[in-house]
């Protein structure tokens, strides 16, 4: 009884060592971050002595060489002042699929940043947050997109849309603060869409949205798409990701700072 209680023991620590050594050998590297993303981020710039300070939105579309080299082209909402964005930086992959970017300073930091996250999903994700500079609690999902051609037909419905954010400043009838739209999003892949959400204003405010409008979905990937409602027109800007079934977006209307997804259902 004794000794085959000590193999047992014995048998599982062998077991043990392995999958730790095998949790350990991932073998990542730069190759593994490449090709055109999608990207959203939310969080808040909140640094003393900071050109704007307030809630952050981000949405648009990053693009990696795979050595080490990688762009993003989005809109930003700094406190509900929009950007448009053109960063470039480096990237590194280590084995155990974490990454770091070094970036180059963009407005309206103007300030050297660094973000640190890791490769999931079969390396076809990555999660990231701020690092530097301080005072910015900003984190951020990139989804890849593997087709290379992208037209109207690669939005049709429906799919399930989550957005978060801030209003800073609320068009008449609406409040201002925390925001949450939670819905149904359907394109109908010739660049038209209809929507029924319900929306979170601050949370005084909680509306039925019935919302129709007209997208385009550009050649690199990139979505424009239109609507307007209670007399007050909107633009969400954003990327396709994961062959149509993702979509990423920011709300490119000034005193919002309010982002999401839409998933194919």
């Amino acid at each position: 009884m004794m000794k085959t209680a000590l193999l047992t023991f014995a048998l599982a620590l062998v077991t043990c060592a392995s999958n730790q050594s095998l949790l350990a050998v991932q073998n990542c590297n730069d190759q593994d971050f490449n090709g055109n993303y999608g990207i959203v981020a939310h969080g808040a710039v909140t640094a003393p002595g900071f050109p704007i300070t307030g809630p952050f939105a981000r949405a648009g579309r990053v693009l990696a060489d795979g050595q080490g080299n990688v762009t993003f082209e989005t809109t930003a909402s700094y406190n509900g002042y929009l950007f448009t964005e053109a960063l470039t930086a480096t990237y590194s992959v280590s084995p155990d699929c974490t990454i770091v970017f070094n970036v180059q300073p963009f407005a309206p930091i103007y300030q050297n940043a660094v973000f640190k996250g890791v490769l999931s999903d079969n390396k076809r994700q990555v999660n990231f947050m701020i690092a530097e500079p301080l005072f910015q609690t900003i984190s951020a999902v990139l989804t890849k997109q593997d087709s290379q051609v992208c037209n109207a037909r690669s939005l049709s419905g429906p799919y399930a849309l989550h957005m978060t954010g801030n209003i800073v400043v609320a068009p008449a009838g609406l409040q201002p603060g925390e925001f949450v739209r939670v819905g149904k999003f359907v394109p109908d892949g010739k660049g038209n869409f209809s929507a029924e959400t319900n929306a979170n204003y601050n949370g005084f405010v909680i509306r039925a949205e019935a919302l129709a409008g007209t997208f385009a979905v550009n050649a690199d990937c990139t979505v424009n798409i239109q609507y307007t409602y209670d007399g007050v027109p909107y633009t969400w800007h954003g990327a396709v990701a994961e062959n149509g079934k993702r979509l990423e977006v920011v709300v490119a209307k000034d005193g919002f700072a309010v982002a999401g997804e839409l998933i194919g259902q």
